[in-house]
């Protein structure tokens, strides 16, 4: 289990099970169950998938510029995720 996390790739199951959830929402929603709009959703999972590129460059000891760049690449997605959400709410 060590190994998983200092090779990083603990952060591949991690995404890999992101995708699933993806897919499975999607799924979801084309079964005529509306319970999320796809702009709500994906805003949400990028900006996870950057937070979990971030720690993967972390765990592998990455320079700094590295793991900053993954936080504010992180940081636009929660961003565009707020004024989706923020934009879906005053129109409706």
């Amino acid at each position: 289990m060590a190994s998983l996390f200092q090779s990083g790739r603990v952060v591949y199951a991690i995404l890999g099970f992101m995708c699933i959830e993806l897919l499975v929402l999607i799924r979801v929603r084309n079964n005529d169950l509306p319970v999320f709009r796809y702009g709500e959703i994906l805003w949400n999972l990028a900006a996870g998938a950057a937070l979990a590129m971030a720690l993967r460059a972390a765990l592998l000891a990455s320079p700094w510029v590295h793991i900053a760049c993954w936080l504010l690449i992180a940081l636009g997605f929660h961003l565009g995720d707020l004024a989706v959400r923020w934009s879906m709410r005053r129109t409706g």
